[in-house]
């Protein structure tokens, strides 16, 4: 079912791809994909709450962030970066079998839609919703090669969110990465191999962005 739109729907969408935003993206372990698939969507944190299956298998946070997503306003919504290569990406790789969700940019054009400069749990971000909260994100950070050390640049701002009502549903998933054959084949056993048909598949180690 189609969602409304927001009234900046067509110069957010034009601002992106002048940006060069061509997806957005949103990683999870690899152990909370039969939820996904039975669910068909990226679902919110109250979505899964309201269908009993939060906490999920492997949760994308600990306690205090998830403390701080219900205070910022962040638990009805569905997190998604402008770029797979983010810090939290990095390291939670090294804890987690990851896969990525590759999603259509036209989703920051429903209704309900919030853009945040950096981290959304942050007590220091900023948000808003058309296209001026899409106004704050500093895109050439997005863009730049990862500067890691530069804490008050690229390492704040390269974590900027989309953050989407409710659930993204399957229609709007471009594809899922897998770092390994092995690792999607696992993922999708039993009786969770049906769901292959429903996704687009792609194996590497690196997330295409463009």
């Amino acid at each position: 079912m189609a969602r409304p739109l927001h009234s900046d729907a067509v110069a957010i969408l034009s601002r992106l791809q002048r940006e060069g935003v061509t997806a957005f993206y949103h990683f999870t372990s690899v152990e909370n994909l039969p939820s996904i698939c039975q669910l068909q969507a990226l679902c919110s944190k109250k979505t899964l709450e309201g269908v009993r299956r939060w906490p999920p298998m492997v949760t994308g946070g600990r306690g205090p962030s998830h403390s701080l997503d219900q205070y910022q306003g962040n638990w009805d919504k569905v997190s998604l970066n402008l770029t797979s290569h983010t810090p939290m990406a990095y390291h939670r790789k090294r804890e987690q079998h990851l896969c990525f969700f590759v999603i259509h940019p036209e989703v920051a054009a429903w209704s309900g839609a919030v853009f945040t400069d950096a981290n959304a749990a942050r007590n220091d971000h900023i948000r808003g919703e058309g296209l001026a909260g899409l106004n704050n994100i500093k895109f050439e950070h997005i863009r730049s090669n990862p500067r890691p050390w530069d804490r008050d640049g690229w390492h704040r701002f390269v974590q900027a969110e989309v953050l989407i009502p409710d659930r993204v549903p399957f229609e709007y998933v471009a594809k899922v990465v897998f770092v390994s054959n092995a690792l999607m084949v696992r993922s999708f056993s039993g009786r969770f191999r049906k769901f292959r048909q429903k996704l687009v598949i792609e194996i590497g180690r690196q997330v295409q962005q463009r």
